[in-house]
């Protein structure tokens, strides 16, 4: 029992002293006062493998055994503790089993496997030290159920492991969808450009647009290349006006109908807040032309502007949050489609043409800024929806 408590205690204050492999071998270790070890533990990758993972002092390690090693064959089958001693002088205990590997085991060692539920996950093999008698039966079952724990240790580390890498992968592609559903909007946008040159290059209004947008388009690229570049940690985040930032969306989502109209209900002067403009003006570029997507060309699209208190209501003066209203006369959506599939990301109803990301994405952000995104929709009717973002009470320049 003090073995035991000494162990768990040991393990769990050293945790983030040592890999679990190595803590695991000097556990073991002290509890017969062995001088030196090793610890094999199954490959990941080809489980028909053990490999060393930790030792120390140790001179009979071979750094893998196959499953198919009469040793590990042995212990996987039996779940015994192996005293190299007794299985020299009295081979017949272990069915003369271990007679061929007398290399590995000597008079000097002894075998610990580690064993999880029935299944054999790796073996601890420790010097024998000069003055230790011959272990007797309550020795075997101390060493056979820390093997058992020293297991489960094991196998937790791993899971964890394997748990951070699908977390750091999923932050990975989560950033490679949003940089791929941003380049489809830019490339959506060079694409009309493109388009409408041959009709219209000779208009100098045209021409002055498609530069804007060509610049705007650079900018947006040059951004994306920053991010990518810092694996999606760069951001510009300042003072902006939420006024000035829906006016700029609309003209861009001006070039399809119908066109928003925006309606500024507010006496305030400016909405400042604090973020990263770009990736506001894109969330609300999109709810923009999502609007236009689901409303005929005969419809309309109304953006609101108002300033709230802190209880939500509509304010003149000194608002401390903004709320960004865009109602369409489209189709509308259900209350189910909008509770299972709006915000699910890649699940789009435009077909090849969506990544079914931009809801989703907008959402993220928006939130990220303590704010919120809701929707009100009527099938055949149409749909609004809200965005409330809080103000800076600071009113610095950009």
């Amino acid at each position: 029992r003090e073995e035991w408590l000494k162990l768990i205690g040991r393990l769990a204050q050293d945790s983030e002293r040592a890999p679990m492999p190595v803590l695991c071998l000097e556990a073991l270790a002290d509890i017969v006062d062995s001088d030196g070890g090793a610890l094999w533990q199954r490959d990941a990758a080809n489980p028909h493998l053990f490999r060393v993972q930790a030792s120390f002092n140790y001179r009979h390690s071979e750094p893998e055994l196959a499953r198919s090693h009469p040793l590990i064959a042995f212990l996987a089958s039996t779940g015994w503790v192996v005293d190299g001693r007794q299985a020299i002088q009295n081979p017949e205990h272990y069915s003369g089993a271990l007679t061929s590997v007398q290399a590995l085991v000597s008079e000097d060692v002894l075998f610990i496997p580690l064993m999880l539920d029935d299944t054999l996950t790796g073996v601890v093999s420790l010097s024998r030290p000069t003055a230790m008698p011959d272990l007797n039966f309550e020795d075997h079952d101390l060493l056979r159920t820390v093997g058992r724990q020293l297991a489960v240790f094991l196998e937790q580390t791993r899971v964890q492991q394997q748990l951070t890498q699908a977390r750091q992968f999923e932050v990975f592609n989560r950033f490679s969808a949003f940089v791929m559903h941003d380049l489809k909007n830019l490339i959506a946008q060079q694409s009309l450009v493109v388009s409408n040159a041959v009709k219209h290059k000779s208009n100098p209004a045209f021409v002055e647009d498609a530069i804007g947008t060509i610049e705007n388009s650079v900018r947006r690229m040059n951004r994306l290349l920053e991010q990518l570049q810092s694996g999606g940690t760069v951001g510009t985040n300042r003072t902006v006006d939420v006024l000035v930032l829906v006016a700029d969306a609309c003209k861009q989502a001006a070039d399809r109908k119908p066109q928003p109209v925006v309606i500024k209900d507010t006496d305030a002067a400016r909405l400042p807040m604090f973020g990263d403009a770009e990736k506001l003006a894109s969330a609300i570029h999109h709810l923009l032309r999502n609007a236009q997507d689901a409303t005929p060309s005969d419809g309309t699209i109304s953006v609101t502007v108002s300033g709230l208190t802190n209880d939500g209501n509509v304010t003149s003066t000194q608002p401390v949050r903004c709320k960004i209203s865009i109602a369409d006369t489209g189709t509308g959506m259900d209350r189910a489609f909008i509770e299972r599939r709006l915000f699910e990301p890649f699940d789009s109803t435009k077909g090849a043409k969506g990544m079914g990301i931009g809801m989703y994405q907008a959402r993220d952000y928006i939130e990220s800024l303590s704010g919120t995104l809701d929707v009100e929709s009527t099938p055949g009717e149409g749909t609004t929806m809200h965005v409330v973002v809080p103000l800076t009470f600071s009113l610095q320049a950009d």
